[in-house]
């Protein structure tokens, strides 16, 4: 339409953006898509260049990358995570000491809401 100028908005430039909430960084969007205080549009990396995404954090608007306990803290609960998975496939009772074994790997390696779980279920595995 002659005459007719659309703004960078109606364009639809292209922007990396970061969900605060989950941490999931995606490039090349749609920067309307994520105009919202949810979402951080082409936010600076440069602190955590080379380090991987689960261990980023957030201060503000600044992306860091966690501590040593903060990055332990992810690797015990990923641990007890997947010792929970793995714990749920295993349903006879020829495996109970296998089970046993596990709950108690999660009840040491770890500090999360997880362990509390554990706790809970594990008198019933001890009988």
């Amino acid at each position: 339409m002659e005459g007719f100028h659309a703004s960078e908005q109606e364009c639809g430039v292209m922007a990396n953006v970061l969900e605060k909430s989950t941490m999931r960084y995606m490039k090349s969007v749609n920067t309307t898509d994520y105009m919202t205080p949810a979402y951080l549009i082409n936010p600076d990396l440069s602190a955590v260049d080379g380090v991987s995404a689960k261990y980023w954090k957030l201060d503000g608007d600044s992306v860091l990358e966690m501590d040593a306990a903060e990055k332990q803290a992810v690797d015990d609960a990923e641990a007890a995570a997947a010792a929970v998975q793995k714990a749920a496939r295993i349903d006879s009772e020829a495996n109970r000491d296998e089970l046993k074994a596990i709950l108690k790997t999660i009840a040491k390696r770890t500090s999360t809401p997880i362990a509390d779980i554990v706790a809970d279920f594990k008198g019933f595995f001890d009988g």
